[in-house]
């Protein structure tokens, strides 16, 4: 999926996956994928895929770097949040 927001392209094709989320729904009713990619440019966005009783509806969410570490800390992806982010995050 490409979007154009803010004059930036987000493009999954393009972008490097950091990590896939996914939730299934009662009986096969309803899913959700947040996929978490990071550009060339270092910037972050969701790519939010739902299907609802076969209606299925994307978006992408760009995301600042505290948004990215409370999804992947959210996740159950904090070493990966710290990986990504040594420089951003300090020992308290």
């Amino acid at each position: 999926m490409k979007a154009i927001i803010d004059l930036k392209l987000y493009d999954t094709d393009t972008a490097y996956i950091i990590h896939e989320g996914y939730k299934g729904g009662a009986c096969g009713l309803d899913v959700a994928c947040n996929n978490l990619y990071k550009t060339k440019n270092q910037s972050y966005f969701l790519h939010r895929a739902t299907e609802f009783m076969g209606v299925v509806s994307e978006k992408i969410i760009p995301q600042s770097t505290e948004e990215t570490i409370l999804w992947l800390k959210n996740n159950d992806v904090l070493g990966k949040a710290i990986e990504l982010f040594k420089d951003e995050i300090v020992e308290a």
